[in-house]
């Protein structure tokens, strides 16, 4: 499978900064992601921007990375991140990238959260 960054289809940003996820610093605390998770659900719910909505979730789940391990709100942003771009993924009709997208994360499929697999 190709990465979805090779996609064919190029979608544009519709709604302009007003919709932008909330900057981040190299040092992204576990707050700053639960509000970033937060502009990702909103990005897809109320203004139907999915393109948005996945770049904010791939930004977030990078920034996870990030984090002390020891942090026990990871795997919960993680799974909410993962849910999320699945389903925008799915409105982008890019069905085909999904478990290639959420293997990225998990490394491998006994580690994904079974209500993400269930998206699909």
């Amino acid at each position: 499978m190709s990465s979805l960054s090779e996609s064919p289809v190029r979608f544009g940003r519709s709604l302009g900064s007003a919709c932008s996820p909330p900057p981040l610093s190299s040092s992204c605390t576990s707050s700053q992601l639960f509000h970033m998770l937060d502009s990702a659900a909103e990005l897809m719910m109320v203004h139907g921007d999915f393109k948005a909505a996945f770049d904010t979730c791939n930004a977030g789940l990078e920034n996870l990375r990030r984090l002390e391990p020891e942090d026990n709100r990871c795997a919960e942003l993680k799974a909410g991140f993962c849910m999320l771009g699945v389903q925008a993924l799915a409105e982008l009709n890019q069905w085909r990238g999904v478990f290639s997208w959420v293997l990225q994360h998990y490394e491998h499929q006994e580690h994904v959260p079974s209500k993400i697999m269930q998206l699909w």
